[in-house]
């Protein structure tokens, strides 16, 4: 089976757009965010949206330096889901057998 150059063209051309699909400009927040997977009923909403933003791994800084809600929540927020996503990364590679 051979594959024409237009072909690949079209399929490179196809593979270079979707993989930005979902990118956002740097400093850009996206609309759709998904909520941490933790129960932050009962703190104060600029709280929750540090945590959140810090999970997302972004910041606003005129806030962080403002709101020390925010501060605290996002310090919490980063602490947490870096825990997270390293407990992950090792259940991977000891699943994987490469640990």
């Amino acid at each position: 089976m051979r594959i024409s150059g237009r072909t690949l063209m079209v399929a490179t051309a196809l593979l270079l757009c979707t993989g930005c699909a979902g990118m956002t400009a740097p400093g850009q927040k996206t609309t759709a965010r998904k909520p941490p997977q933790v129960n932050l009923a009962g703190f104060p909403k600029a709280y929750k949206e540090g945590y959140v933003d810090a999970c997302d791994s972004s910041k606003d800084n005129k806030r962080y330096k403002t709101d020390q809600q925010y501060k605290q929540g996002w310090q919490d927020g980063g602490f947490a889901c870096k825990k997270t996503a390293a407990s992950s990364a090792k259940s991977r590679t000891a699943w994987a057998g490469t640990e």
